[in-house]
């Protein structure tokens, strides 16, 4: 087994840091109380941030 130490070049710890902060900055990591805001709108924030589809067909759906 090689033991080895990974280190990231800066386009690397730049992106992930990006990613960090999109979804720390998401209301689908903080908690809801009955009477703030939607899962709905929760949820479609996230899949927006991980670029997930949110329709059951996997397919995002067009916009109006």
């Amino acid at each position: 087994m090689i033991a080895r130490t990974w280190e990231p070049a800066d386009a690397e710890r730049s992106a992930a840091w990006e990613s960090y902060l999109e979804l720390i900055t998401r209301v689908s990591v903080e908690e809801l109380a009955p009477d703030e805001g939607f899962l709905r709108e929760a949820l479609s924030s996230l899949c927006t941030a991980l670029h997930l589809p949110t329709s059951r067909s996997g397919r995002r759906p067009e916009s109006s």
